[in-house]
């Protein structure tokens, strides 16, 4: 339809796999290239369908034995000079006829896309249009209805031209004006044809109007036009990208606020638990201070019970101070506890576990060395040297007599030795009692260290995990990338203007 003659194979289906670029010249050549290699065809258009066609016998034609492209230049065609039209395979034929149709589309200034009345804009077109906008923007398509007229009479055809223009064509447009609008098609073009008709007349069935548009693109302003359609293009893919940065800009910067928050709470619960443990060891230190200087008193106290008119040989005094010791411990771990319950619930509880009072008696609690009481009831030799002495006294006396004198220094003797034995008694077993509270609170001392990390150990402090620092460096990424895609939208748009 814009030739004179027919250029190309044609048919009910599609003839050919091969793109074939037509440009109008002074001379007729057509040329096949395959893998860099030209090979010139004589001959009509039989013989271009065979060296082109996708069947053969019959059979699918392998594609690798098609020619990579056919090359014509001929004086028949209408399209003015220097305008080059490339007919590609049909979209929906075959996935390799599709790629090397969009392959042409991504590079081409204008596509113009036949659209058939009998099944307008189908959703196979509507898909692949989808497809082809993606790789060339949406920017520089041009629309042709080809519409399918019924008459077979020559001069029914143009009554039939004019009614289905008023009709079926509005209604096409709205169509096609409705999908324009939503996948974002810019600048669009639409048109109304019919090929078999316009061999008849070119000017009054649509072809004269293609041919028209087409010119005004080989005009002067060309390469202008060329270069606003390329600036357009590039404005659309980066105002894409421009969208997809900020997507990403907004979700790395969710990401960046968590972790600044996870980071935040970290740093101030490490705070709140090195502040925690610092009052937990002030209470504990407090609480050993307490418990040493309360042991101190301890001895003394029970040393002070003992005389002797009370002094008892049995365990009794062992049993006291081990007892006075076991309710000192008690009373320090329940003070202790108490302390730390009020530490924890002014930093919000940071603890894994309370500890139980009676473990934290246990931490405190020493054990009391076992003593002696002395025993220095020598009540046998009080009693002999009594004797002795009384016998030597009588037998200087004789009126007294040895034996009456060694039986009354034996008395006296009893009574005087056996106070003297009980004297000492009290005194070694105050000693010993004081020496055994002595031994208890030195042993004490030397487990200082150990009390403060078993309770320590109790208290379980909440384990903290270090989650990643906050990083700002995807965000100045991306935000660099912003930038940069800004200023060339910036100056595209002057490009545009």
């Amino acid at each position: 339809m814009l030739a004179t003659k027919p250029l190309l194979p044609t048919g009910r289906f599609p003839e050919t796999g091969v793109c074939c670029r037509l440009e109008r010249g002074v001379n007729s050549e057509t040329r096949a290239m395959r893998r860099g290699l030209c090979q010139i065809i004589d001959g009509d258009v039989e013989k271009l369908r065979r060296v082109t066609a996708l069947t053969a016998n019959g059979e699918r034609v392998c594609y690798e034995e098609l020619p990579d492209e056919i090359h014509i230049q001929t004086p028949d065609l209408l399209t003015p000079s220097g305008v080059i039209l490339i007919d590609t395979p049909g979209f929906n034929d075959d996935g390799q006829m599709t790629a090397k149709a969009i392959e042409v589309a991504k590079h081409a200034d204008l596509v113009v896309w036949i659209l058939n009345s009998r099944q307008f804009l189908s959703l196979i077109d509507q898909r692949l249009l989808r497809e082809v906008m993606q790789y060339r923007g949406p920017y520089g398509y041009l629309f042709v209805e080809n519409m399918f007229l019924n008459s077979s009479n020559p001069s029914d055809l143009a009554a039939e031209w004019q009614s289905r223009l008023k009709t079926e064509f509005g209604v096409h447009s709205r169509k096609l004006t409705d999908f324009i609008n939503e996948v974002g098609l810019k600048d669009v073009r639409v048109l109304c044809l019919s090929a078999k008709a316009a061999e008849i007349d070119l000017e009054f069935f649509g072809v004269r109007d293609l041919l028209q548009y087409i010119s005004t693109l080989s005009a002067g302003e060309k390469e202008g036009l060329r270069i606003r359609r390329q600036a357009a293009m590039q404005l659309y893919f980066l105002t894409k990208l421009l969208s997809k940065l900020r997507e990403e800009l907004d979700a790395e910067l969710a990401v960046l606020k968590r972790s600044e928050t996870s980071w935040a709470e970290y740093v101030a619960h490490a705070a709140n638990q090195k502040a925690l443990r610092g009052q937990v060891l002030d209470a504990i230190a407090n609480t050993v201070q307490v418990w040493r200087h309360n042991a101190g008193a301890i001895g003394h106290r029970v040393a002070s019970t003992i005389n002797s008119d009370s002094l008892q040989r049995d365990g009794t005094y062992f049993e006291g101070l081990r007892a006075s010791f076991s309710a000192l411990s008690e009373e320090c771990a329940r003070a202790l506890r108490k302390k730390i319950e009020d530490i924890s619930a002014i930093y919000n509880e940071n603890l894994d576990a309370s500890p139980q009072a009676s473990d934290l008696e246990k931490i405190f609690l020493v054990q009391v060395p076992k003593f002696d009481i002395p025993n220095n009831g020598g009540v046998g030799e009080a009693v002999a040297a009594g004797a002795a002495a009384g016998a030597a006294f009588g037998s200087v006396f004789p009126v007294i007599g040895t034996f009456a004198g060694a039986f009354v220094g034996g008395v006296a003797g009893l009574f005087g030795g056996a106070a003297d034995a009980m004297g000492r008694d009290v005194v070694g077993t105050k000693e010993n009692v004081e020496n055994a509270a002595k031994a208890a609170i030195d042993h004490f001392n030397t487990r200082e260290r150990v009390i403060v990390g078993e309770v320590m150990n109790l208290i379980q402090l909440v384990a903290l995990s270090e989650p990643p620092k906050p990083c700002t460096d995807s965000v100045n990424l991306i935000q660099g990338r912003i930038g940069l895609a800004e200023q060339h939208v910036k100056n595209l748009r002057k490009v545009l203007l």
